[in-house]
C-alpha cells in the first residue's frame, strides 16, 4: 500500500513523491506504466481511462486499425453514400492534408499530443486557420465514428488548440483596388466572366456551370440551378453538380453592365465557334456553356485563380516601376481569389444601401448571418470612419 506525505494510504501502486506530486504505478495487459498528477483524483482517472482503452483493445478487433483505414472505412459508409460530389472531393482533400504521420497510427494510440503537433506543422507550413479548422473538423468526425463503434471511448479532439480564425480579416477589395483591377482586365481573353463574377457575386462554380439557357435577357434574369465540379472523387472528371444548398437554387436580376458582358461574351463565343471550326472542344452536355477556354472546354476553379494571380502580378510589376520612377515605396495589390470578387460585390452593395436580406438573395446564402458578417465589417468600417471626424470641440485649450 502506498502513502501520501502524511502517511495517508492511497491504495496499491500510488504514492506521493516529495515535490508533490502523485504517481502511479501498474502493470496492465503485459505492460508497466508509470504516471503523474498533481491531484490524486485525475491520477486514478487516468489509470482508469488505460485500463478501459487496452482492455477494449483486447476486446474489439477493430482496436488495432490504423487511422487512414478507418478514415477509408468512415469516407466509404458515412460521405459518399449521402454527400454531394463537391463535399465527397474536399473531405478527402481535408484529410490528405492533415494525415501525414498520423495515418499510419493505430487509432487507439493517437493521443491530443499526436494532433497539437499536427496542427503546428501545418501552421508552419503557412496554411490558413480556416484550412488547418476545416481538416481538423474532419478529423473529430473521424473520432466520433470511432467511438461510435467502441474503439475509443475519448475524442482526442477536444484536447487540441486551434489557430484563431475570429480575426482574420477576410480580403475585399477596396473601391480604388477594384477599379485598378476592372482597368487592368481591359481587353483580356476573361474580361467578361471577370465582370460577371464582380456585378453578381456569383460563386466561381455557378459561373463556370451557366449554360445560355439560362441567360434570360429578355426578362433580365440570370437563373442559377447547378454548379460545375472539377476532379470529382466519384469518376475523377469535369461534371456538372448540384449548388451548395437548396437557397443556392435562384434567380437574379441582369443590370445594365452585366447584359453588356453576357453580350459580348456571345459574340467573342460565336467568333471563336467559326474561327476554330471541328476543333471547338465544347460538345455534349459542355456545348451550351456561357463562359469557356479559347478552345471551348469548361473553365475550371483553378484555371481562373491562376489567371487572376497573373494579373494581380502584372498590377505589382507595373507598380514596382511606377514607384521607381517617383523614387516612393511601392504600394503592393495583395492576392486575390474569386471569392474576393464575391465578398467585394456584397461590400459594395452595402455600401450601396441594399438590404441585407435582399443580398442574402442574391448571393444564394443559407443563412442571413453569412451575410450580416460582410454588412458587419463594411458598417464597422464606415464607424470608425464617422468617429474620425466627430470632435467634441473643435480647439482644446489646456487649462493651467
Amino acid at each position: 500500500m502506498g502513502k501520501d506525505l502524511k502517511g495517508k494510504e492511497l491504495g496499491i501502486g500510488y504514492t506521493q513523491r516529495k515535490d508533490g506530486l502523485y504517481q502511479a504505478r501498474f502493470n496492465h495487459h503485459g505492460k508497466l506504466y508509470c504516471i503523474y498528477d498533481k491531484k490524486l483524483k485525475d491520477l486514478r482517472q487516468k489509470v482508469l481511462d488505460i485500463q478501459t482503452q487496452t482492455n477494449n483493445v483486447s476486446e474489439n478487433p477493430l482496436n488495432t486499425i490504423i487511422l487512414d483505414d478507418l478514415f477509408e472505412q468512415f469516407y466509404q459508409t458515412t460521405i459518399i453514400p449521402f454527400a454531394k460530389a463537391n463535399t465527397i472531393k474536399s473531405v478527402k482533400i481535408d484529410y490528405n492534408r492533415c494525415n501525414s504521420e498520423i495515418g499510419e497510427l493505430r487509432v487507439v494510440d493517437i493521443k491530443a499530443a499526436n494532433l497539437q503537433i499536427k496542427i503546428n506543422q501545418l501552421m508552419e507550413d503557412h496554411y490558413k486557420p480556416s484550412t488547418i479548422i476545416r481538416s481538423f473538423k474532419i478529423l473529430r468526425r473521424i473520432f466520433d465514428y470511432a467511438i461510435d463503434n467502441d474503439i475509443i471511448s475519448k475524442n482526442p479532439c477536444k484536447n487540441i488548440t486551434l489557430p484563431n480564425n475570429q480575426n482574420i480579416h477576410q480580403r475585399v477589395l477596396t473601391v480604388e483596388e477594384q477599379d485598378k483591377f476592372i482597368e487592368s482586365i481591359k481587353g483580356d481573353f476573361y474580361y467578361n466572366i471577370l465582370m460577371v463574377l464582380l456585378s453578381t457575386g456569383l460563386r466561381i462554380g455557378e459561373a463556370c456551370a451557366l449554360t445560355w439557357d439560362d441567360i434570360d435577357l429578355e426578362n433580365e434574369l440570370i437563373k442559377i440551378n447547378k454548379t460545375l465540379i472539377t476532379g470529382s472523387a466519384v469518376n475523377n472528371s469535369t461534371m456538372f453538380g448540384e449548388p451548395k444548398t437548396h437557397n443556392s437554387i435562384r434567380e437574379i436580376p441582369i443590370t445594365d453592365d452585366v447584359k453588356g458582358y453576357l453580350t459580348n461574351q456571345l459574340k467573342q463565343q460565336k467568333e471563336l465557334r467559326v474561327k476554330l471550326g471541328d476543333k471547338w472542344r465544347g460538345k455534349g452536355e459542355f456545348s451550351n456553356l456561357v463562359f469557356t477556354t479559347r478552345y471551348g472546354s469548361p473553365i475550371i476553379h483553378k484555371v481562373i485563380l491562376t489567371h487572376i494571380n497573373n494579373i494581380v502580378n502584372n498590377i505589382n510589376y507595373l507598380e514596382l516601376i511606377q514607384a521607381k520612377v517617383e523614387k516612393r515605396d511601392p504600394i503592393y495589390f495583395s492576392s486575390i481569389s474569386p471569392h474576393v470578387l464575391r465578398r467585394s460585390f456584397a461590400t459594395r452593395c452595402f455600401e450601396q444601401g441594399l438590404k441585407p436580406k435582399n443580398v442574402q438573395k442574391i448571393l444564394g446564402h443559407s443563412s442571413i448571418q453569412t451575410t450580416l458578417d460582410i454588412y458587419v465589417h463594411v458598417i464597422g468600417d464606415e464607424l470608425k470612419n464617422d468617429l474620425q471626424k466627430f470632435k467634441i470641440q473643435s480647439n482644446c485649450v489646456t487649462s493651467v
